[in-house]
């Protein structure tokens, strides 16, 4: 795939693209499947910790359990999860053609092999800056400076 002008896709590559994504309202065998679940319901604590306690149960035990959170500790979320070694934010910013950065943050219980792994899946999206960041209640834009994560 060719980089498009402003880095917009051309509609052939939009096309390809579509291609590519499955869709299920079948929660189980959907997550049974992957090796990266990415979460992005409304930023309500309960709401997230009981998702990301089935995500745990349902999910094989080397997928990665992300959460798009912009503003709840990942830490908390996870906290209802029998392996929250694996549970972390991967927040990514809008729009992403003009803001091409992804907010990782680890929690508490996070392994260095889950951080690790996502920033590896996170790479073959292309060039997107990753910043890391402590586990806390805000987002990066609110916070203080983070380190940078090599692209």
């Amino acid at each position: 795939m060719r980089p498009a002008r402003n880095c917009v896709c051309l509609p052939v590559e939009v096309r390809e693209a579509w291609d590519r994504i499955d869709s299920s309202s079948a929660f189980d065998p959907t997550v049974e499947k992957v090796d990266l679940a990415i979460e992005s319901a409304p930023e309500n604590m309960d709401l997230k910790q009981k998702l990301f306690a089935r995500l745990d149960a349902v999910a094989e035990r080397s997928a990665v359990l992300a959460s798009d959170t912009s503003g709840l500790s990942i830490t908390a979320i996870a906290s209802r999860c029998r392996h929250p070694e694996r549970v972390l934010t991967t927040h990514f910013w809008n729009p992403p053609h003009l803001m091409p950065l992804v907010e990782i943050v680890q929690g508490e219980k996070t392994s260095p092999e889950g951080r690790t792994s996502l920033c590896r899946l996170r790479k073959t999206a292309g060039p997107i800056r990753a910043a890391r960041s402590p586990d806390r209640a805000c987002a990066i834009v609110s916070s203080p400076p983070v380190s940078t994560l090599p692209s």
